[in-house]
Formats: C-alpha cells, structure tokens, sequence
C-alpha cells in the first residue's frame, strides 16, 4: 500500500510545515489567509520568488488552529501520479494526527494509480471528518503543466465543501480558475498582498531597534519585496564589519549586491566561506554539508546558519534533519563564488556530484554537468542507471541522457542506456537498432582502463538482457553480466541491488538457473529494504514471488506475496514495459491449486493493468484459456481465443510464446471438441519442450490423447532427465500413468499415480488431477479402491463447480470420497460427522444425480465433466 512518502533515513521533509526564526508575525497577512480559507473553498496564493508565500503561509498555519495537511512540491511532482500520491500521503499522515479512523479508513482504500479512485476516496474522508480540513499545496510551479492530469485539479473542480485548498506557486495561470474566482468558489491573492507595507517595514525596524535607518530609502530599495527586506535585516542586526570589503561583484542584480556587500561580508570569515560552499546544492543534510565544506562541525555551523536568519529551513527532528537554502539566497551565492573563482565553482559542483551519486544520481549528473565534468556525469550514469530504470519511478534518465555534450553522448555505453530507456517508454525496435549500432561501436573502442572495462561490460550486457529477444544472446549475455557482478558491490547497496534485480529477473524470465536467480533477488530485496529503496524491494519481491511460484514452492510464494501489501503495482514505465509479475504468481499458485475462480480474477487483472509486457500478458491470457478449456462456458471460450490471438507468434525476451500460443489454441480446440485441430496444433509444434515446462505437459497430454501415446512416451522420456518443479513432475507421472492404463498394465498405472500423488500433495497441487479425461477419472477412481497414503486428497479432488452446480458444497465433498475404497463409516469419521449425517447427504446427491448407488454417482460425475 502506499504509505507517506519518505527520505532514504525515513523523515518526513514533505509533510513538514518549514520553521522560520526571527520574523515578524504579519498579522495582516494572516487575516487574510483566514478570510480567504473561511470563506473559499479553493485559495490561489500566487507571487514570484523571494516574495515570502511559503513563510506567510507557514507562519498563518501556526495560529489557524485547524487540521493542516502540508505538502511540498519538488521537481519530481511533474509527475501526476508522484503529485497525486504525496496529497494522498499528506492526508493518510493528518488523519493519524487528528486520529480520525474513519478519515484514514476511506483513504487507505486506494493507491495513487488511479485518479478518479483517488479523488473519490478524498472527497468521502473530507466528508467524514469530524472538522473542515486544509490542504497547503507549496510549490504548486514544480508540478508544471501536467498539472491538470492529478487529483490537485480533479478537486479543484470538485471537491467537498469542508475540504479547503491553499495552492501556493509562482504561475498565476498554472490552474484555470478565472470561472471559479466569478462565481465565488475560489479567490487568489496577489504578490501586491505579499509585499511588505511601509508600516510592516517600520514594524520590522522598531523591532529589531533600527533607530538610525532611513526608512524611505530602505523602502525605496526593496520595493517592499520579503527577500530584500529580509536581507536588509541581516545587514542591520549583524552590525558593518570596518575591515575592507572584497570588491562587489559588477552587476545590476540588487540581490546579488546586498548579498555580496551586505550579508557574507558581514559574517565571520570562516562561516562566509561555509555558506558559499554549502550553498552549492538548496537541499542537503550533514553529510553533504561536511563533504563540501571539509568541516566536521558542520552540522553546528549550519544551526548557526539558522539562527542568524540565513534563509535555510530545516526539516523534521531528531538526529537527522534535512536541510534547505531558499534557492533566491543559494542562486546568488552560486553566482558569487562562480565570478570570484570559476575554477573553485566547479571544484564544488564536481563534489557535490560525488557526494550524491549513490542516492540522488539525478542530481548528482546535473551537478556533474554543471561542474564542467561530463566524463563524470557519464560513469555516475553509467553505474546508476539500472536504480533509475527499475527504482526510482520518478527520476528517469532521460532528462540527463539529452544533456549530455559529444562526444560523451555517443559513447557505447551512453547509447546502450539510451536504448533501454527508449525500450522503457515503448519504442523498442527502435531501443533494438540503437544498440545494434552501439555495440558496434564499443567493439571498436573498447576501453584501455580496467575500471572503465568492466563498466562497459556489465553495461552492454544489462541492455542485452533488457533488448533481446534471442535465447540464447540472453543466456550469453547473463553469463557476461555475472561475471563482472562482484564489482558492482563497489557502487553501493542500492545500485548492486537494482543489477541483481536485473539478473534474478532474467534468470526467471528465461527458465535458466532458477535457483540463482532466486538467491539474486532474494539479496536484492533485502539490500533495497535496508537501503530504504521502497519501489526496488517491491519489485524484487514481486519476481521473488512469481519465481517460487514456478518452481512449485507455492507456499514460499505466498510468504513474499503477504510481504507485498498490495500486488496492483505500480503505474510507470518499468511496470508497463516489464510486467507485474506479483499479480501472475497469485495466478499460477491458484491454478495448479485448482482454484480457478481465483486464478481467473488475478490474471484477468494482468490484463487489466497498464502493462503491455508481453510475457505476462500472455502467461494471464495461455491460462485464462487453459481453465476456459478447463471449467469456463462457451462465452468464456470466445473470450479465451481472442486472448490467445494476441499472444506473439515469436520468440519475445527468450520467452517462447508461439509455444504457449499453439498449446492455448489446441486445448481450445478440444474443448470445442474439433480433436483433429487439436492433434494437428500439438503435432505441429517446434519447440524445445524443455524450454517451457509448464506449457510443455499440457502440450504433452494433448499429444497422448490426440496424436498417439507412443509419442507422448518420447516426450515425457525426453523431460525425465531435468531437474522438475513438483507440478510438472505430477503432470508427467499422471500422463505416464495413463499411458500404462492404456497398455493395460493396472498395477505400474497405479504406482506411477501415486508418485504423482506424493508430488502433489504436500502443496496441494490439484490442476494435474482435474483434466476432464474419462480415463483419469476412471483411473483416479480405481485408484481409491486401490488404495493410497493420500486418500483425503483424493476426496477434495472435486468435480469443477460448473459442472455439478446444484450440488452443495459438503455433497461436493462426500462425493470426492465416494470415489475412493473408504465405507460410510470411515467417511463419517474422517469429516467428523455421523454416519446418519453421511447417510442424507449421499441420498440427496444420489437424487440430484438421478442415480441409485455410489459406482453410477462416480460415473455421473465423471460423464459431467
């Protein structure tokens, strides 16, 4: 589920109402924040940078005495759905404030992926609430003008009048309001509201004991403007230093000037420098603090900070806050160490790029960039790219790949993850050739240095592993990336966790080494949990999951499933080019369980989620068909066909579908009862059966009933030597039993029936069983009067609800064990019911049969399946 949004160190940043110190309480302001939230649903507070909206705003918050959501808005709420999540995250963490369950209960019923869900679920907690809510959205400019895509806007139009809306941001016209503002639905206030007043900067001169400032010049200077205001307070209460000032840098900017002249220089030395080197990135904490300063007490010098008023804010409490730089104040000062000393500047971009590129490689890139270092830029893209592509929903590489300079935009590397990132937005022939022509360029420029060789190799053979479609180019290019996996350790916990991701997903995928793959993604979930990578551990997890389910360990699969809270996923390139593989093990668990209803319903949401991965979109619409075949009607059929028809008549990802293709289509031809199409499907196959087990025995038993059991003899000898997972391994011994039934050996039959039995039995394996084959029901039948060590399994291997509706769900039961050797009174003991009770039962499903004794009951129902 989606929970609130979080750092890498887990704080909250977003949801913190910013602190401020030393400001003077503008009561002005206040009063109209009230009048306009009182009396509006939506408030518009919109003003350019520096104007103080987000301290205006902050400080009415701390004396409105209301349920405040507060969101901040980064660069990364250009995407709706990221945008739509943190206001669904904002809401989740005031209601556990308010301790309003039934607030909490109606948001917790959606995630973010959906719109129309989330503007509902919003609307009906507004509406339970015990009092009126305040949503502040700060920073409304970073969501841009994908804007009108969230919920922001879908409750801007319409929303609960208790549910009020304080957007605050740079672009007046960022939401189309002007019908609102007419009819009375929404008010905006203006930056002239924002500027100070001469008697607010009289105010802020009595306060702090101005006596010998010329008001009207001061006026005059800033315009009224908080920035300048503010700053001219720094100048004034930090007293003139009498030391000779550097000279002031040659520009018109008035910020720049008062900066320069009237703020750092009348700083300690010492702390003047710490500021123009940590103002080189607006966010950081202590860690990056120190790492750009080179001072250990930096942690204390930025508390310094604060309390002089420095324009920085800190976030969240504790040993651990977050730090920020108002970006009018940082942008001056990146300004001023640039034209002082170019050569430093860029020493302190290169720096901060190192310092950020294990957990922000975005910004670290663009600090690269800015440093003047693209080879740089280059090995931080080049070692993070896979975190990108696989954790980070929102920070795709695409906005670095464009900014990159030749020739370091044409380097091998570079084109190989520009083609998975074109392959990840659904172009992928064209993410094909471009890597095409990209390895044969790094053929021809392999590099010289160790380190950079075998970044080149595990980055040429990851994009193979994403861009292929060739078996055996795969199982070569996952050999190349193992091989050069021990030095991705070196980048990190969360990069090594994204690389092993990739290799345990192409490990299943491709059926090869199963068992590796899985201990791979089984260390990348816990790298990325430990490292705090929420998404990352999400997805090894849902590969994790679909690769137990696979190898039969249904149970293991159900333990990661019941990790992963809610197996919808996630609505991003990533989920919609790879796949949802959480929703297709829910599916195959169910059906070689034999729980087709739930089988049917998880891969039917396969299909109904935006993924246009082949691989398992096809694996949902091969076994909606088989259990169409199976269980389903003749509409159910139709349906099942068409889902077959798009399944690839190629090879896609290694991943054989016209395989899965052909066998869907034949069990759809014998359930229609046209035998011959069937024979001719199976007949016709050319595939290595070994390649796809799972497809390979119904493709098997097919060939036994409608080509001839010598052949499916070939084929099941021909799979005996691998290594099975337990319900392949049941399928093909029930096969091979009912091939020894037919050459009239009865007692191998029955033996091989019961190693299938011990195959399936301890993970309830019953989808090999519940074939609607006269001779398996004849041949199960026989077998309970045989005898076996696993007669209560017998009895629930139940006729398919569809065929026997009428019957209730205890008949249906009784009825299984009227199919084995045990009398009514052992029946009566091993469902601890009386012999009586067993007795009505059977006379009423003997009525609803229309037969006499319990050998026509069992033929009944095997005539009905």
């Amino acid at each position: 589920m989606l929970g609130i949004d979080r750092d890498s160190s887990g704080r909250d940043v977003r949801f913190a109402v910013p602190e401020f110190t030393d400001l003077l309480r503008r009561s002005r302001i206040d009063q109209r924040l009230t009048q306009a939230v009182d009396e509006h649903r939506v408030t518009m507070l919109s003003a350019p940078s520096g104007y103080g909206k987000t301290v205006a705003v902050a400080e009415w918050v701390r004396g409105y005495g209301r349920p405040i959501a507060w969101l901040s808005l980064n660069r990364y709420d250009a995407d709706p759905l990221a945008l739509s999540s943190g206001l669904l995250a904002t809401l989740r963490r005031t209601a556990r404030t308010m301790d309003d369950a039934d607030m909490l209960a109606e948001l917790d019923v959606v995630n973010g992926a959906a719109i129309g869900a989330l503007h509902a679920a919003v609307c009906s907690a507004a509406r339970v609430a015990d009092t009126p809510i305040v949503v502040v959205l700060d920073d409304l400019h970073f969501a841009g003008t994908r804007l009108t895509e969230s919920v922001v806007c879908a409750l801007v139009e319409q929303g609960p009048p208790n549910l009020r809306l304080v957007l605050v941001g740079r672009d007046p016209d960022q939401v189309p309001l002007a019908k609102r503002i007419l009819g009375g639905d929404t008010v905006h206030i203006t930056s002239e509201t924002l500027l100070f007043t001469p008697e607010e900067i009289a105010a802020v001169a009595a306060d702090f004991d101005w006596a010998d400032v010329d008001l009207d010049a001061l006026v005059a200077k800033t315009g009224g403007w908080a920035a300048a205001v503010r700053l001219a307070m720094l100048v004034f209460t930090g007293g003139r230093s009498d030391t000779r000032r550097k000279p002031s840098a040659r520009t018109d900017d008035l910020l720049l000037s008062i900066i320069a002249d009237d703020v750092l220089d009348t700083l300690p030395p010492d702390l003047a420098g710490f500021v123009l080197d940590t103002t080189t990135v607006s966010d950081l904490d202590e860690h990056l603090a120190v790492g750009l300063s080179g001072r250990p007490n930096a942690l204390e010098l930025l508390e310094q900070c604060r309390r002089r008023g420095l324009f920085l804010e800190r976030f969240g409490d504790g040993d651990l806050p977050q730090y920020r730089w108002h970006n009018v104040f940082a942008s001056r000062c990146r300004q001023l160490v640039a034209l002082r000393d170019a050569a430093h500047s860029r020493e302190l971009h290169r720096r901060a790029a190192e310092l950020l590129a294990e957990h922000n490689p975005i910004r670290a890139i663009e600090e690269a960039l800015v440093g003047g270092d693209p080879d740089l830029a280059c090995r931080i893209l080049v070692d993070s790219w896979t975190l990108l592509l696989a954790g980070r929903a929102d920070e795709s590489p695409d906005r670095v790949l464009a900014r990159l300079p030749e020739p370091y935009a044409t380097r091998p590397e570079i084109l190989a993850i520009t083609a998975c990132a074109i392959d990840m937005a659904g172009r992928r022939s064209e993410g094909q050739a471009l890597l095409a022509s990209a390895e044969g360029d790094s053929a021809a420029n392999r590099p010289s240095d160790p380190a950079d060789q075998w970044r080149a190799e595990l980055t040429d053979a990851c994009a193979r592993l994403f861009l292929s479609d060739e078996r055996a180019e795969l199982i070569e290019a996952l050999g190349v990336a193992h091989e050069n996996l021990a030095h991705a350790r070196t980048l990190g916990p969360a990069r090594y966790a994204a690389y092993q991701l990739l290799l345990g997903r192409s490990h299943m995928i491709l059926r090869h080494d199963v068992p590796e793959g899985i201990s791979l993604l089984k260390s990348a979930e816990w790298h990325a949990t430990e490292t705090g990578e929420k998404v990352l551990a999400r997805r090894a997890a849902g590969f994790l999951a679909f690769s137990y389910s696979w190898i039969g360990d249904f149970t293991q699969a159900e333990a990661v499933l019941a990790r992963i809270h809610d197996v919808d996923g996630y609505s991003d390139d990533w989920s919609t080019q790879i796949g949802v593989p959480e929703l297709s093990a829910v599916g195959w668990t169910a059906y070689w369980r034999g729980d087709f209803d739930t089988a049917r319903r998880a891969f039917g949401r396969c299909l109904d989620s935006r993924s246009e991965a082949a691989s398992y979109r096809s694996i949902a619409g091969q076994y909606l068909a088989i259990i169409a075949a199976i269980d389903g009607d003749d509409r159910e059929r139709r349906d099942a066909l068409a889902l077959v028809r798009q399944i690839p008549n190629t090879q896609v990802r290694g991943a054989p579908f016209e395989l899965y293709r052909t066998v869907a289509f034949a069990k759809l031809a014998e359930a229609e009862g046209d035998f011959d199409r069937a024979g001719a499907l199976v007949r016709g196959i050319r595939n290595d059966l070994r390649e796809a087990p799972a497809a390979a025995v119904v493709a098997i038993d097919l060939i036994r009933r409608h080509v001839g059991k010598h052949a499916a003899a070939a084929a099941v000898k021909q799979m005996a030597p691998m290594t099975l997972s337990n319900y392949v391994r049941a399928s093909l011994l029930v096969t091979s039993a009912l091939i020894q039934r037919a050459d009239g050996d009865y007692r191998a039959a029955h033996e091989v029936l019961e190693r299938a039995l011990d195959a399936a039995a301890p993970e309830r394996i019953r989808r090999p069983f519940l074939e609607p084959d006269p001779a398996l029901v004849d041949l199960l039948g026989e077998h309970g009067r045989w005898g076996s060590n696993h007669m209560a399994f017998l009895a629930d291997l139940r006729v398919p609800p569809r065929a026997i509706d009428n019957l209730t769900d205890r008949e249906q039961q009784i009825l299984g064990y009227l199919r084995t050797a045990m009398t009514m009174t052992e029946i009566a003991a091993e469902l601890s019911l009386s012999v009586n009770t067993i007795k009505t039962h059977t006379r009423s499903l003997y009525r609803k049969l229309g037969v006499q004794n319990r050998r026509d009951a069992v033929a009944s129902a095997a005539r009905k399946r």
